[in-house]
């Protein structure tokens, strides 16, 4: 038994290390990852803004889908240190638009569905109440 544990401890000692590494970063992940509830959250969320915008009078942005991207999409977003937030990435996809159109005559036309959306250099952002 103890020339077993002499040739195999190394490896043993190392198996322990590397699983409690393994076990502190699944730790820390759990800690910066948004869970399933926030997930599906953002998902509502940015679901509910689309269908807000599609159904603008503005006959631009009629018929505009939203679709996520970014780390949310591949699921791999992650809380910004020091912050409760998390940033959802979305693109607007608008088909009544001739490509002819000035980008912020769009941003304009969505500034005015959602007042609550602010100027953010080449985006609008839209806050939500951080939940659960």
């Amino acid at each position: 038994m103890n020339n077993i544990q002499s040739h195999f401890g190394p490896h043993l000692q190392q198996m322990d290390r590397s699983s409690r590494i393994i076990s502190l970063l699944d730790k820390v992940c759990m800690k910066i990852e948004p869970s399933q509830h926030q997930y599906d959250l953002a998902e509502e969320r940015y679901l509910a803004v689309g269908k807000w915008i599609a159904g603008a009078a503005d006959d631009l942005l009629q018929n505009s889908s939203i679709c996520v991207q970014g780390s949310f999409a591949t699921s791999t977003a992650i809380r910004p240190p020091e912050q409760s937030e998390y940033d959802v990435d979305l693109l607007c996809y608008v088909p009544n638009d001739d490509l002819s159109l000035q980008p912020i005559s769009l941003k304009k036309a969505l500034g005015i569905v959602c007042d609550s959306m602010l100027p953010m250099g080449r985006c609008l952002r839209k806050r939500h109440d951080v939940g659960g």
